[in-house]
């Protein structure tokens, strides 16, 4: 059983935007990196993590796929009627960036930052 909450939320709206190796996503969406083990909208729950962001993902150079987000706000996966308010929204300045090069026989190799200063994170 997977105890999700009683929830009413707009879930995503966001504007997309093609060069031909640019891509731009302004608003409420879905962010997943790699296996998404750090960012991801975490999708089998019944309300998944979506950002409130900025977006950008380039392919111009050969089997390289980079990505940065700015994200303003973390859209959890407790509702807007969380009992916490921080477990509801997370506001910061949050900077993602993630690089993934293919070209390799072995595998792809990956690098990425993820700087996150949140105002209103629930401390571990």
């Amino acid at each position: 059983m997977i105890a999700d909450p009683d929830n009413f939320d707009l879930n995503r709206l966001q504007l997309d935007y093609s060069l031909e190796s640019t891509d731009f996503t302004l608003g409420r969406q879905d962010i997943n990196h790699g296996d998404q083990r750090f960012i991801g909208a975490v999708a089998w729950r019944q309300n998944n993590q979506t950002f409130d962001a900025f977006s950008v993902t380039n392919t111009t150079v050969k089997d390289l796929n980079f990505t940065y987000s700015y994200a303003n706000q973390v859209n959890r996966i407790f509702g807007t009627n969380a009992p916490s308010g921080a477990l509801s929204r997370w506001h910061g300045d949050v900077h993602l960036m993630r690089g993934d090069y293919s070209g390799l026989s072995a595998g792809t190799l990956s690098g990425f930052a993820y700087l996150m200063d949140f105002k209103n994170a629930v401390a571990a």
